[in-house]
């Protein structure tokens, strides 16, 4: 499911700036893909860490 609205938010982008800029579509939607890709990647590890201090799932209860 969160590759689904990866894919989907990422048309959108990359039509928007191929739309205001003139940016290439595919050119746009392989840099934003990218740069989404990196900030999912960063995170991961990032959450999982605060997790363990947090515990996000006993404060949600």
């Amino acid at each position: 499911m969160t590759a689904l609205v990866f894919v989907v938010t990422m048309v959108f982008v990359a039509m928007e700036l191929y739309l205001v800029l003139d940016l290439p579509f595919w050119f746009s939607y392989a840099t934003a893909a990218f740069g989404e890709a990196v900030v999912l990647l960063v995170s991961i590890p990032v959450m999982s860490s605060l997790n363990r201090v947090i515990h996000f799932t006993k404060r949600m209860e």
